[in-house]
């Protein structure tokens, strides 16, 4: 068997017969036939239909050792987030060839989707799963490099570098170099230049503190320890001197500790999260935000209790203005605010951050975020459209205004596969859930399009829309794409009609597929 190719099509030769076909040599053809229909499939990027074949073949049955089979299953049901069963099929293609690196690269990659979807779920052991991960992809790395497969080797690096640059636990000085090494081997997938290109416009602002300040600080609990241990030692009789001595010490310490927790708490008020920092334009009426890395989420407990905990343009601190207007003055409020400038190096838009009732116009979504927070862009009332990138990987409940179209740079079926409690999808138990438009205008995709279908009321129910779904595809492939959507169940009870190329699903009458 020669070395795998993770998207290389697969060459199979039928064997030759030379009298009536056996019923085995029979078996076999029909297996070959349908193997090399899914790799096709899976070829042109049409891995719905590649799976479909792919379980045609496996009804004429598999030879256990056939490795290539196994590896391209993986490959299928990962593309389809059919997690588990891709690992049951990467795990089965390893026990059969131990010296293939690419399997072991699979293997990585679908144990990455397995920690990311423990992560965004809330729901099994997600640190288990990344050092598994991580453990799995530096085996495929020594494997590449002993059977002097650079190809491999580059893309499984690359994918580490990934993982300790964005991902939990992160390394930013593993990542690089990891980072280096790929670009140097060829990084056939430019994960290793991604991470270099983003480490190249990190911010020095986020060094260690210097040295001479943290030795200050160090001496100065020296020479604290040393005053105090000299006032225990020393045998003064007890005078007004002494008393005043110690009075004027707990005063100052109490000032410092005032002046301390007021410096904490400004901060505090005016912080939007670490390494981040804003400026607003008043002629223009622009927000400019600027850092990398994971907003706040809002509202956040403090110390002078609820109201001042929200974010700092928020109109909910007006009821603490005088204290605001003091410790933390910022110079507008959200109303003031009508655009918005996002930084590329952000990965987290925080919750209830920029409810901003005159923003209008359109809205770009960094390349680089990869989920946004409940509420986050609740309150813009006049944004009309936002756009969002195909990698995001999840958006909370409520994250847009009612009035706002979302496009969606990927197909519906990679929408479907979003995170979880999107607020156009809503996940029940383990099982997929429907477009819910409760706060949004409309969802455009690449293939799709969901809005409110006027030929209905306009609510199903008093908190549910009824939904019109154009899809460009047939009805087959809608139904394979998305037989879970059902109007007797929660998942499904949003959709009135389905559009598709060849005719309309209706759902109005409460039948099932």
């Amino acid at each position: 068997m020669s070395e795998l190719d993770d998207r290389k099509p697969v060459q199979v030769t039928p064997p030759e017969t030379t009298g009536p076909e056996e019923p085995e040599a029979a078996r076999k053809a029909q297996f070959q036939k349908w193997f090399r229909e899914a790799v096709r499939y899976l070829n042109d990027g049409q891995t719905d239909l590649a799976k479909t074949a792919l379980e045609r073949a496996l009804s004429c049955s598999v030879d256990e050792d056939d490795a290539r089979f196994f590896y391209e299953a993986s490959i299928i049901y990962r593309s389809n987030g059919e997690l588990d069963t891709a690992l049951g099929f990467i795990n089965r293609a390893i026990v059969a060839r131990t010296d293939v690196p690419e399997l072991l690269l699979e293997k990585g990659l679908v144990l990455e989707a397995l920690q990311n979807r423990a992560y965004w779920n809330r729901a099994g052991n997600a640190p288990a799963l990344l050092q598994q991960t991580r453990e799995t992809l530096m085996k495929a790395v020594d494997l590449a490099a002993q059977r002097q497969n650079d190809q491999v080797r580059a893309k499984a690096l690359g994918t580490m570098a990934v993982s300790l640059f964005y991902g939990q636990q992160k390394d930013p000085d593993r990542a690089e170099a990891f980072a280096q090494e790929a670009v140097r081997l060829g990084d056939p997938w430019g994960k290793g230049r991604q991470v270099l290109d983003a480490l190249s416009r990190a911010d020095n602002s986020q060094g260690m503190p210097p040295r001479g300040a943290f030795a200050g600080r160090q001496q100065g609990m020296q020479d604290g320890a040393v005053f105090s241990e000299g006032a225990r030692r020393a045998k003064r009789p007890r005078n007004k001197k002494k008393t005043r001595r110690i009075l004027l010490a707990i005063l100052a310490f109490l000032v410092i500790f005032a002046l301390f927790f007021l410096g904490s708490l400004r901060s505090n008020l005016t912080d939007i999260g670490s390494h981040f920092s804003y400026r607003f334009d008043s002629a223009t009426g622009t927000l400019r935000i600027s850092g990398k890395g994971e907003m706040r989420d809002f509202p956040t407990g403090l110390l002078l209790g609820h109201g001042l905990n929200w974010a700092p343009w928020e109109q909910s601190r007006n009821s603490y203005s005088d204290y605001c207007a003091v410790l933390a003055p910022i110079g507008f409020t959200a109303s003031d605010v009508r655009r918005l400038e996002l930084d590329e190096r952000i990965t987290y838009i925080g919750s209830e951050i920029f409810n901003f009732p005159n923003l209008s116009g359109e809205l770009s979504i960094p390349e680089g975020v990869r989920a946004i927070g409940s509420c986050a862009f609740e309150g813009t009332g006049a944004l009309e459209k936002v756009m969002i990138p195909g990698d995001i990987q999840a958006i909370a409940t409520d994250a847009f205004s009612r009035n706002t179209t979302l496009v969606y740079d990927g197909s519906l079926e990679e929408w479907s596969r979003i995170g979880t409690r999107s607020s156009l999808r809503e996940d029940y138990g383990n099982e997929p859930g429907g477009f819910r438009l409760r706060n949004a205008g409309r969802l455009v995709c690449s293939n799709a399009e969901v809005f409110p279908d006027e030929q209905q009321s306009g609510y199903r129910y008093s908190y549910r829309q009824s939904l019109l779904i154009r899809y460009d595809g047939t009805v087959e492939e809608f139904r394979s794409a998305f037989g879970w959507i059902d109007p007797n169940s929660s998942a499904g009870e949003d959709v009135a009609r389905v559009e598709c190329l060849d005719g309309t699903i209706d759902l109005t009458q409460g039948q099932t597929w």
